[in-house]
């Protein structure tokens, strides 16, 4: 793969993105002030939660034209899937552990997805 590939640099875009954000959520469990939270809840927004236009971009570099639809429902089950069961699991963690265990869980639950990712765009088709 060449750096100036549509798959290449789709996929490095949202790696980074995915890992960046990974790492913003590690980092609201060190925030002291609301001015520091404002900072890392709108870089939380950018970064984590503003992935979704590049991850199906990024599907349809990876998968062939006549698989996109298939690619796409999957896609959108496992998103609907995590949104299903990972509030409950947050407030769990909350209610037994406390908030910093919630948010290094997603903290970590993005980091694989970077690692997920890079696998992707490192493999060839």
């Amino acid at each position: 793969m060449s750096t100036g590939d549509p798959r290449t640099r789709i996929g490095s875009i949202l790696a980074v993105q995915t890992f960046v954000g990974g790492v913003l959520f590690f980092a609201i469990t060190m925030l002291s002030t609301p001015i520091g939270a404002g900072v890392v809840f709108s870089a939380v927004g950018i970064f984590a939660l503003g992935s979704t236009g590049l991850y199906y971009s990024c599907i349809s570099t990876v998968v062939a034209d006549d698989d996109i639809g298939a690619a796409s429902a999957a896609g959108q089950l496992a998103a609907t899937t995590g949104g299903l069961i990972t509030p409950p699991v947050f407030g769990y963690l909350i209610d037994t552990v406390g908030y910093d265990a919630g948010w290094m869980l997603l903290g970590v639950l993005l980091l694989i997805a970077a690692g997920l990712v890079t696998v992707v765009i490192i493999v060839d088709e």
